[in-house]
């Protein structure tokens, strides 16, 4: 390091931080099929440092997976609603949304 670096720091950058509380279900509806939802409350701030970049989003999560008796193998697929807004009283409000789906096949050898 040269002096410059360890006298002139240039700043330590954005800091994000925030928090969410999630919660989620499970329901064997027959011995090989379970359904399964969730939900996922969040709040964000993108830097502690600046003023004006707040947002609050929600996830509301479902999904299935199937297991046969005496399969090796099993599939899960689930899909996923995110909708989220700005919380700092902008005119415009800034809003989105988000939808995702994810399946995955595990094939145990």
């Amino acid at each position: 390091l040269t002096y410059f670096d360890l006298h002139c720091p240039l700043g330590t950058g954005p800091k994000r931080e925030g928090w969410n509380v999630r919660g989620g279900t499970d329901y064997r509806c027959t011995p090989a099929l379970v359904a399964r939802a969730g939900y996922q409350f969040a709040q964000v701030d993108e830097d502690v440092f600046t003023h004006g970049n707040e947002y609050r989003s929600h996830l509301v999560t479902f999904g299935v997976g199937l297991t046969p008796g005496g399969a090796r193998w099993k599939l899960d697929l689930s899909y996923g609603l995110a909708w989220s807004r700005a919380e700092f009283g902008s005119p415009a409000q800034p809003r989105g949304s988000r939808q995702q789906l994810s399946s995955q096949l595990h094939w145990a050898f």
